[in-house]
């Protein structure tokens, strides 16, 4: 658990010091440089993270036991994409359908990216914090059946 953690805190590291480096950069060539939206994008990346290691924390947990998960997985990250609000605005959902929205952590996180990386709009909060809320209880939930589990590992393998 603790070297997942370890591992988890590099990653998280070396991409904060990435966009320290880069979105500066990127901004200042674009004229809207906010402090207040590079003092946001180490938040919604620590969201983000809390989010991604929480649900590898349940692939590790499941894969010894279920060899076919890694293809799972990769069918699943794709569909996931696609009900993501990625490679379209969240304006296009019908009305009644976006609470559901707010069901995919990720979707939260994304919107927060465009609005701090991108667009310079004011966050929308309700989102990210349904993406902070789900990303807590995924990470939570994984880290406890991760622990007890973690001692069977070897005997599965």
């Amino acid at each position: 658990g603790a070297l997942l953690m370890g591992g988890a805190g590099a990653a998280c590291g070396f991409l904060m010091a990435k966009f320290g480096m880069e979105m500066p950069l990127v901004r200042a060539s674009l004229k809207t440089l906010s402090a207040w939206d590079l003092l946001m994008l180490p938040v919604v990346l620590a969201v983000q993270l809390l989010f991604m290691v929480g649900l590898g924390l349940w692939l590790a947990l499941a894969n010894p036991w279920y060899r076919d998960i890694k293809y799972l997985f990769t069918v699943g990250i794709q569909m996931w994409m696609f009900l993501t609000p990625i490679i379209y605005p969240v304006s296009i959902v019908p009305e009644k359908w976006r609470p559901l929205l707010l069901l995919n952590p990720m979707g939260g996180v994304v919107d927060a990216f465009r609005a701090t990386a991108l667009n310079g709009r004011p966050l929308v909060w309700g989102t990210l914090g349904a993406a902070l809320g789900v990303g807590v209880i995924v990470l939570l939930i994984g880290l406890r059946y991760f622990t007890k589990a973690e001692r069977e590992f070897a005997d599965v393998i």
